[in-house]
């Protein structure tokens, strides 16, 4: 980013994993650079104490009609507390594991599609016709996610000089929260490292924070408190 510009101020935003990166971009730009960041912006991100899927030695990114591949990326993707009992479930219902397999396949191109905005238009197709390909591509992203995420402890987020914004540090999180992390520890832990933080709950789900309407609610809001 220093490349790309070299003199700030900045402004940064991260959604979902990407808050952890933005955070650590701006402890970075302060520590290393004493760079000035007139904001930063978060969209219900984890926390770094959250716990992550375990990557099992069966996760093989070269084969995607595998259950535990599948298995793998939904657990990824789906970050509800009510998916955990149905996948259980699932595994124990009476289905053979081919039927398994092709249920649980049609979920997760449901759900990359949707997540990643992928259509005809912007390559779903192709890469749908290429269950490999697309396979090998979104199990590399979730591995890179999930070990960054058990290596990146809140220890290792506060391992640094207090942050200290010229303007706003402000933080979307869901009003209905599903996820494994409740809303009083999420607020509790970013806090600690953010005192400044200001929080603000807004509908929606995590997978459509970045659509519309519920983008423009985001928009709107900054707008209002002047951070754009």
């Amino acid at each position: 980013m220093k490349r790309i510009q070299p003199i700030g101020p900045y402004n940064l935003v991260g959604y979902s994993f990407g808050g952890l990166v933005a955070y650590e971009m701006v402890r970075q730009l302060n520590e290393k650079h004493q760079a000035t960041v007139r904001s930063l912006i978060l969209i219900d991100p984890p926390i770094p104490t959250e716990q992550t899927p375990f990557i099992s030695e069966q996760v093989d990114h070269n084969q995607f009609d595998s259950l535990k591949n599948l298995e793998f990326i939904y657990k990824y993707l789906m970050k509800d507390n009510s998916f955990n009992d149905s996948i259980d479930s699932f595994n124990n219902s009476s289905l053979s594991e081919q039927e398994k397999v092709d249920i649980l396949k049609q979920k997760v191109l449901a759900e990359i599609q949707q997540r990643f905005h992928l259509n005809k238009q912007n390559g779903f197709a192709s890469l749908a016709n290429h269950p490999d390909l697309m396979a090998k591509k979104v199990v590399d992203v979730i591995k890179a996610h999930t070990i960054a995420l058990q290596h990146y402890t809140f220890e290792s987020a506060i391992s640094s000089h207090e942050i200290m914004l010229d303007n706003q540090t402000i933080m979307f999180t869901l009003k209905q929260n599903n996820s494994r992390t409740p809303n009083e520890t999420k607020h509790k832990v970013w806090r600690t490292l953010l005192p400044n933080l200001r929080i603000e709950q807004i509908d929606g789900t995590h997978a459509t924070l970045l659509e519309t309407p519920i983008v423009n609610v985001i928009v709107n809001r900054l707008k209002e408190i002047n951070v754009i």
